[in-house]
């Protein structure tokens, strides 16, 4: 079973919004984020390597 299109993650667009910094942890500390990148786009697909377990993720919208 194909789950590809599970794990895309989409979110809204913030007033004067160009860019979001996107994070993706195992911890909720974020203190060793396995992803952390700076994106234009309103939708963001982890990694396809990931282990099998609970993550956490946070975006935060920026006008750079």
């Amino acid at each position: 079973m194909d789950l590809a299109w599970y794990r895309r993650c989409r979110y809204a667009q913030f007033r004067g919004g160009t860019s979001y910094l996107i994070q993706l942890d195992g911890r909720k500390n974020f203190s060793g984020p396995l992803v952390d990148e700076l994106a234009p786009e309103l939708e963001f697909a982890p990694p396809a390597d990931l282990s099998p377990g609970g993550y956490y993720w946070r975006m935060q919208g920026l006008d750079i």
